[in-house]
């Protein structure tokens, strides 16, 4: 089952930039709501987080992310995008 699993580089920084974008967004709505913890906050946390956490964990949850935002994002472009932004 797994060797017909087809994907490539493509697909998973497609994911990756889904999930970056995704995240920004989220932290973006947060900031603006004025919900966002002080940065010392955020800093103390993100130093105390161990070093693999961060470059193996995070890139494969924004990888995750992006596979489950990429088909919402289909779906509205191809139902629902065409009727707001008059596409084809």
């Amino acid at each position: 089952m797994i060797e017909k699993i087809r994907i490539s580089l493509w697909d998973i920084f497609t994911f990756f930039m889904t999930g970056v974008f995704f995240v920004i967004i989220i932290l973006g709505f947060i900031t603006i709501n004025n919900q966002l913890p002080q940065k010392e906050v955020i800093f103390d946390f993100l130093i105390k987080l161990p070093a693999t956490y961060i470059l193996v964990v995070m890139p494969i949850i924004l990888i995750l992310l992006g596979l489950l935002i990429e088909p919402i994002a289909n779906f509205f472009e191809r139902y629902i995008g065409k009727y707001l932004f008059f596409l084809d």
